[in-house]
């Protein structure tokens, strides 16, 4: 994501999407009632009557749109805004949807009728950090079945499966040397060379499978790691994440964070610190002491609105938020823990 500039007299704040990740980060800045500026696509006004039954083609306008939803497809590549034309050359009134991409080349004015809270400030540096990242895969594999899957700032997504007999997803067995070739063949088709792979999975096919990467891609082994798992599958890469090994490839990776702020809330709350709080009710009452060090809250909490107080709280307390996707384990166990939780500066009796 790329900050072009800002407005803060009016609180508009400029962003040009470069890569993928920046549509999921638009998703979660975006909010009902914000009111968007993009140049779009729409089919113009003809008064004569000639002219309409023709052929009409659409034409380039900037419109801005007062908005009432916004979705995103985990993993897709394109971001839907919808809502009501506000100012434009036309249509005022009418609804209108934008399809933005993260091409680099379509910047986004966007303006908040609330202010831009810090989270929101948060994000956009968050967004503009993880696009110097690379790319990152995990290779869940066992004796007859590998997973290839991408791990992307909001979650992992399964590229490929490899079976060693059958059909398989994208791949089917090849030669006599069992299902490996294809695994690798797989792997050199997906991964830039610079990008870091992790192997897991149980027993020693991963090894065998590091070998034989070893002896056919020598020069692109410096950001392949291996290390064993309960299972392969999706079951393994998110034990593989969960267990902090995309932290130990990639130092400051977005889904390495959420897991591991998750991971040591669940450790303060076995060991019955007091050093965490989890739920409104807790959470609002450690915030009021002044002992919240880091509040925790998942995107699906954020975009309700429910929450606004909490926040507001936490602003006034300057209190750090960090964002969970729920698109991952970390987030979505969150969301079972009420969606809210918090790491604390001291102990607080509820």
């Amino acid at each position: 994501m790329r900050k072009v500039n800002e407005d803060r007299k009016a609180g508009v704040i400029k962003l040009i999407p470069e890569v993928l990740d920046d549509l999921y980060h638009l998703a979660q800045l975006i909010d009902k009632r914000d009111r968007v500026r993009a140049m779009t696509w729409r089919t113009p006004e003809i008064k004569d009557e000639v002219e309409r039954r023709g052929k009409i083609e659409k034409k380039r306008m900037h419109l801005t749109l007062e908005v009432e939803d916004v979705e995103f497809q985990p993993f897709s590549d394109r971001l839907r805004v919808h809502g009501v034309i506000v100012e434009g050359p036309q249509d005022l009134g009418a609804h209108h949807t934008f399809n933005i991409d993260a091409d680099g080349r379509n910047d986004l004015a966007i303006q908040k009728p609330g202010g831009w809270r810090q989270h929101h400030r948060d994000r956009i540096k968050e967004a503009e950090e993880s696009a110097r990242q690379p790319r990152l895969y995990i290779l869940a594999i066992e004796d007859d079945e590998a997973t290839l899957a991408e791990v992307r700032a909001y979650g992992a997504r399964e590229v490929a499966v490899v079976r060693k007999s059958g059909g398989g997803k994208m791949y089917e067995e090849k030669g006599k040397d069992g299902y490996l070739p294809e695994v690798v063949e797989l792997v050199a088709q997906s991964r830039d060379p610079s990008a870091p792979l992790i192997v897991v999975g149980p027993g020693w096919t991963r090894e065998r499978l590091v070998e034989r990467l070893r002896e056919t891609q020598p020069d692109h082994m410096s950001g392949v790691i291996t290390e064993g798992t309960g299972q392969a599958g999706m079951v393994g890469v998110h034990e593989a994440i969960r267990r902090g090994l995309v932290q130990r490839v990639v130092q400051d990776h977005a889904i390495a964070r959420d897991t591991d702020l998750f991971e040591r809330l669940m450790a303060e709350i076995a060991k019955s610190s007091g050093l965490a709080a989890y739920g409104v009710e807790e959470v609002h009452h450690a915030l009021g002491l002044g002992a919240v060090e880091t509040l925790l809250i998942t995107d699906r909490a954020i975009k309700s609105g429910d929450f606004d107080e909490l926040l507001e709280r936490a602003e006034e307390t300057r209190t750090h938020v960090h964002v969970l996707s729920t698109e991952h384990e970390a987030g979505e166990r969150l969301h079972h823990f009420g969606d809210v939780a918090a790491h604390l500066r001291f102990a607080v009796a509820a």
